[in-house]
């Protein structure tokens, strides 16, 4: 990203609701969004919104309907 010319666009792809890491370690005091993903930097520091696939091309229906009890956009179903 920081080699992009500046009328440059990119896309970074990320997931809020993904797992942590299993070893976590504690973030310094007041820098929690600093030092995390580049995808939790860009969205809350940088304050991009973040689009919502709305196909899986990935998962069957009945796991892409499972996901959206798990707090995904609704809109996601399965292809």
């Amino acid at each position: 990203v920081s080699k992009a010319a500046e009328d440059g666009a990119f896309v970074l792809a990320g997931d809020d609701l993904q797992l942590p890491p299993i070893h976590q370690a504690d973030p310094p005091k007041d820098l929690e969004r600093y030092v995390g993903s580049v995808f939790e930097y860009v969205r809350h520091v940088q304050g991009v919104k973040p689009i919502s696939l709305k196909v899986n091309y990935r998962s069957n229906k009945t796991l892409v309907d499972f996901t959206c009890t798990a707090g995904y956009d609704r809109d996601l179903h399965a292809y």
